[in-house]
């Protein structure tokens, strides 16, 4: 059970908010590659559903590098836009899992900055696990920022981690490039 909740917040996170259809509608019927009885399809199929009701291309499951469930075209190169945070944030999963990621460990604990004008006090007190659910209240400005990125970032200093949602955050690059995470 709770590896199918795991794989919906993955799914959810990676693929239906990212990627949009370009093919023409798919039916909801997937097709199982892996017979598994620890995976409902009843659930997979809800989830087929669920994504084809909000406009998804394709989904494809996989559980031990062999392919469980598949849905649409999974060969076709899809258009898809941030989706480096929802990617990092399944692989951290796998290494918080195995005990090697502490989530409540801070930015200043693993000895992580930034260029001038380097993080506040503050700032350094943001933990990977506000990192990962965009509620750091770090709010440098990131590379390649669009300007409308720009004006929605909100002030630096504006909000306590861990009290504030925002896609703007350009946070991702803290979790890529510690080793020490």
């Amino acid at each position: 059970m709770r590896r199918f909740f795991v794989l919906l917040s993955v799914f959810m996170m990676s693929f239906l908010l990212t990627c949009s259809r370009s093919l023409p509608s798919f039916s909801a019927q997937g097709s199982f590659i892996l017979e598994d009885p620890s995976w409902s399809k009843e659930k997979l199929n809800a989830a087929v559903a669920c994504a084809e009701k909000i406009g998804s291309a394709a989904v494809l499951v996989l559980h031990d590098g062999r392919v469980v469930f598949s849905f649409g075209d999974t060969r076709h190169k899809y258009m898809c836009h941030s989706i480096r945070k929802p990617l990092l944030g399944a692989l951290y999963g796998i290494y918080v899992k195995k005990g090697i990621i502490d989530l409540d460990a801070t930015l200043e604990e693993l000895g992580i900055d930034d260029i001038p004008p380097s993080l506040s006090a503050a700032e350094k007190q943001a933990t990977i696990r506000d990192l990962l659910m965009s509620r750091s209240g770090v709010y440098h400005e990131a590379a390649g920022e669009h300007e409308s990125m720009i004006k929605a970032r909100p002030e630096r200093g504006s909000h306590q981690n861990g009290t504030f949602f925002t896609k703007t955050t350009g946070i991702s690059m803290y979790l890529e490039r510690s080793s020490r995470v």
